[in-house]
């Protein structure tokens, strides 16, 4: 057993309850990266799909669950519909604490770890 000055931290809270309300793919996680980097997009699906170099099939499914889960918003415009990072301020902190989480080697091996776990 480690020292308890050397031992890993548990998963930060927010992170783990981030993860379970909000990721549970790879892509998902992809495109939170990517809305929390570029803030101000505004954009459809398949830009953003073509930003990622990933298929349209796979992104689409994945920002309209990320809009029912509240982390982007989808504008609908007639047949066209445009995702932007949401402007409330809770999922704003809890995606920040999450990629600034991501940062430390240990906290992204857990995250990664704890998606793993959920797509069995």
């Amino acid at each position: 057993m480690l020292p308890e000055s050397t031992a890993h931290p548990t998963m930060n809270p927010i992170v783990e309850t981030f993860i379970d309300q909000h990721i549970d793919s790879f892509v998902k996680w992809e495109l939170v990266h990517f809305f929390y980097n570029n803030k101000h997009t505004a954009d459809t699906a398949t830009q953003i799909a073509n930003a990622l170099k990933r298929n349209v099939r796979t992104v689409n499914p994945a920002l309209r669950s990320l809009a029912r889960t509240g982390v982007v918003e989808r504008i609908d415009f007639d047949d066209l519909s445009i995702y932007t990072l949401s402007e409330d301020e809770i999922i704003r902190k809890e995606l920040r604490v999450f990629m600034e989480a991501c940062e430390d080697r240990f906290a992204y091996l857990q995250a990664l770890y704890h998606i793993m776990q959920r797509l069995r």
